[in-house]
């Protein structure tokens, strides 16, 4: 017979557990001053290391990315101590470079004014404590956590939620990049999360030039005329008074302490065959305002500088279409490049045969080279063939500027890798914003005054 214990659980306590417990009882109350100092002390001494120590928020994102076939940055993630760790292909790629990357942490810290937040002395010491204060890991189930903590609530949730804006821009301006076929690795060498060095300086326009011109001319004789694209028309800026033109015009007016004329006649969205054939196209109007100072009798008045900006809406419709988004590196990708290049540079030979036959002896021409806004450091496939493309658009400005005695203003150069800071590409926008404009404006100052002024 299967008998069953039915005994209520606790009942059968024993005479000695119940002496033992007797005994701790009578032992407290014996120390009981002791205890009750010992409880007090420890007490204040968390309070008082409660108060002492800054209070630390964290906060944490997490980003949930489509699985795909496990390649590039994945395959790395495999050699690294989160053993195990699954995540999907390409997309993951792309945003792991990015959040890795010197560029990432630079547009962070100028995004934030981490510089101020952290009490740093420069953006280099506000990057290294930002990588302290920010990781990210890939999860098991193929997502990216970001992890953020800081004294401030609010700028906490922003560190770990700024990276949104990061993936937003890899899935829609460097989806294209899902074409790679070899681990990605940063542009030193190293792989996804080493820090690759401390983030460069973005260039800043001067208030005025550095040297004093040896000519002044007298107030409102000589003009400035802007000519170009949206670069010129100014989007992106946040205001007109932030477009590099308008910025140019101020440095022009405190350089020679005079005010100069100026017209701004750029035109978003313009190629350079509507340049001239447009409905009302700019080259006729500069040159209609170049012959009217010419024949309005006054011998002192005279367009003094003209700046051009054009090529992206040349060449950017051929590398974002459907064959180069396909595939970038492919020849038929490279042959509509190479055509709209060399269309590019006919048109502009053209339109500079003109606008120097018209301008008076002495007359500055400033030509800017081309801006990649893709060129993140990345060393995506797409990052790369766009770099070349506007490396090839940029020789071809250079041949038109020698050819017609035009300077190159070095645009393109001093953007370099800045372009996820200084322009709205996080946004799926290739315009400067308002500290692109500013790298404009330096660009066609130092060309500038390497052709105007001695020293």
């Amino acid at each position: 017979m299967v008998e069953t214990d039915t005994t209520p659980t606790g009942a059968n306590i024993t005479a000695s557990q119940v002496g033992g417990v007797l005994g701790l009882l009578h032992t407290v109350y014996v120390w009981r001053s002791l205890v009750a100092s010992v409880v007090i002390a420890v007490s204040v001494l968390s309070a008082a290391i409660a108060l002492i120590l800054p209070k630390v928020y964290k906060a944490r994102a997490v980003i949930m990315l489509p699985p795909e076939e496990e390649t590039g940055v994945v395959g790395l993630l495999r050699g690294l101590p989160w053993e195990g760790l699954s995540a999907g292909g390409i997309s993951l790629d792309r945003v792991i470079t990015l959040l890795s990357s010197e560029t990432m942490r630079r547009h962070v810290v100028r995004r934030m004014d981490l510089v101020t937040h952290y009490e740093s002395d420069d953006t280099i010491g506000a990057a290294a404590t930002l990588d302290e204060k920010v990781r990210f890991l890939v999860t098991r189930e193929g997502a990216i956590r970001i992890d953020a903590e800081d004294g401030d609530s609010l700028m906490a949730a922003k560190l770990a939620n700024v990276v949104i804006e990061v993936v937003d821009f890899t899935e829609d301006s460097l989806r294209l990049a899902g074409t790679a076929s070899e681990p990605i690795r940063l542009p030193d060498g190293g792989t996804p999360g080493v820090p690759s060095g401390p983030p460069p300086e973005i260039p800043q326009p001067r208030a005025q030039a550095e040297v004093a011109p040896a000519t002044r001319p007298a107030p409102d004789t000589w003009s400035y005329i802007a000519l170009g694209d949206s670069l010129t028309a100014g989007n992106g800026a946040t205001a007109p008074s932030r477009n590099f033109p308008t910025r140019l015009h101020q440095y022009l007016n405190q350089t020679y302490g005079v005010p100069l004329r100026f017209q701004n006649l750029g035109i978003s969205g313009e190629d350079s065959s509507e340049f001239q054939t447009g409905e009302e196209p700019q080259l006729d109007r500069a040159i209609q305002i170049i012959e009217g100072l010419k024949n309005d009798g006054d011998p002192n008045t005279r367009v003094h500088l003209i700046t051009i900006t054009m090529g992206a809406n040349d060449i950017f419709p051929a590398l974002q279409g459907a064959i180069c988004f396909a595939n970038p590196n492919s020849a038929e990708c490279q042959a509509l490049l190479d055509q709209a290049i060399a269309l590019y540079e006919t048109q502009m030979q053209q339109a500079m045969s003109r606008l120097v036959a018209a301008v008076e002896p002495g007359t500055v021409i400033l030509y800017a080279s081309y801006y990649n806004p893709f060129n993140f450091g990345t060393g995506l496939i797409f990052e790369t063939v766009s770099q070349q493309t506007v490396d090839k658009v940029n020789e071809a400005v250079s041949r038109v500027a020698v050819a017609h005695g035009a300077t190159v203003a070095p645009v393109g150069p001093l953007f370099g890798d800045l372009a996820f800071g200084i322009t709205h590409i996080g946004a799926g926008d290739i315009h400067p914003n308002d500290e692109g404009h500013g790298v404009a404006t330096r660009a066609f100052q130092d060309a500038y005054e390497a052709v105007t002024l001695p020293g």
